[in-house]
């Protein structure tokens, strides 16, 4: 995956974790903070960017079982 990509899917997977939050405990248009993100796309190291994606999607998976 080109580091675009990564970019995209960083950015795609932190707006579901988001999203994911609000259903799991019935928030009504809850933001998370856009910080963690940004730090990680700053980095610009596909290694962090591929390691943040793969930690919110296991986040996601985690809230999604409740």
């Amino acid at each position: 995956m080109n580091k675009e990509q990564l970019i995209k899917e960083a950015i795609e997977s932190w707006c579901l974790y988001g999203h994911t939050i609000n259903k799991a405990f019935d928030f009504n248009d809850f933001l998370i903070e856009s910080k963690p993100l940004e730090n990680v796309l700053h980095s610009n190291s596909e290694e962090k960017i591929s390691q943040f994606i793969s930690y919110v999607k296991s986040q996601i998976e985690l809230l999604e079982e409740k």
